[in-house]
């Protein structure tokens, strides 16, 4: 019956997400629109909007912070030389398999699921997960993708900027006359409304790339899905497991689950989102810097398909292991 429940959980996050990207397949069928300049408006507009509009809207707590941004970080350091041994050994070219593999869908699936299940507390968690894995993915995963390195090409990259930005806003206290916060208000309602639509954007994007995606880039990207998917959680488990033997949090399964429940809830976000599969922004990310886009949307589309049995897992062994 939990399975069931988790199944059906899934499908209800998950299935506003296909029916979009069903629509983006449409319009890759029917239309020979620019693909390249989708991209370079979420790149340069739509994903800054996206992450200055989440960040400066958060309030921030140091310590839960950094355990969490260090949790992401972590994982994802340990997936890069995981998935540099597996394109070796797979003889996969490029670099577009970086992206839709060491990093995860952290906003459109992991986010309402965890809301549903551990609250606004859980919520605000993830959201904190959320954050650094796209800035990473932003960062790093731009560097890993287009081999450019350096702090000034960093800086470079739209979404950095506007981070700092956004967490400037977040922390910085109210100052001026009313009418100019006011006005100032309005232009954050402005970025918001851009914001809005970033996630569907990614999303027609990504399934207008399934419309010419082909039977082998499937085939390519069967290993590296099953590894973003199956690997990911083990990762995020064996972290939980160092965390409880380094005494880093402080969970004790003898005593009632009310005594760590902040813990808990810290440990179960942290393995949800591993499990993710990987991000639409990867397949934007390896379109506009021309690293095998069709292979990267189909990876994706294995991996969201393979996630419907794989999340239910994922989360009945969180309520046996965790809670």
């Amino acid at each position: 019956m939990a399975f069931s429940t988790e199944t059906l959980l899934v499908l209800r996050v998950i299935l506003p997400s296909y029916f979009i990207a069903f629509l983006g397949y449409l319009l890759g069928r029917s239309t020979d629109h620019n693909r390249k300049l989708l991209s370079d408006l979420i790149y340069h507009v739509f994903s800054p909007c996206l992450i200055f509009s989440s960040l400066s809207k958060r309030v921030f707590n140091a310590g839960e912070f950094l355990a969490l941004g260090m949790s992401a970080a972590t994982l994802i350091a340990v997936m890069i030389p995981v998935v540099w041994a597996f394109k070796r050994w797979a003889g996969i070219p490029g670099r577009g398999v970086y992206l839709s593999t060491v990093f995860m869908s952290t906003g459109s699936i992991s986010l309402p699921i965890t809301l549903l299940l551990y609250g606004n507390e859980g919520l605000a968690k993830s959201v904190e997960f959320h954050l650094v894995n796209v800035f990473l993915l932003y960062s790093l995963g731009t560097w890993l993708v287009s081999g450019r390195a350096g702090f000034l090409h960093l800086l470079r990259i739209p979404t950095v900027p506007a981070a700092g930005l956004g967490i400037l806003v977040a922390t910085a206290p109210a100052m001026g006359p009313a009418a100019l916060q006011g006005a100032f208000g309005l232009l954050l309602r402005g970025v918001e409304i851009v914001a809005y639509g970033a996630i569907p954007l990614m999303i027609l994007g990504f399934g207008s790339a399934l419309a010419v995606a082909r039977p082998e880039h499937f085939r390519k990207g069967l290993g590296g899905a099953a590894l973003r998917i199956v690997g990911g959680p083990l990762v995020a488990f064996a972290l939980v497991a160092l965390v409880r033997w380094a005494g880093w949090f402080p969970v004790d399964r003898a005593k009632d689950v009310l005594t760590f429940l902040d813990y808990r809830t810290t440990e179960a976000v942290i393995v949800l989102n591993a499990a993710m599969p990987g991000p639409i922004m990867s397949y934007m990310l390896a379109l506009k810097f021309n690293a095998q886009p069709e292979e990267a949307a189909a990876h994706l589309a294995l991996g969201a398909a393979g996630g419907i049995l794989t999340v239910p897992v994922v989360l009945h062994l969180i309520h046996q292991f965790i809670f």
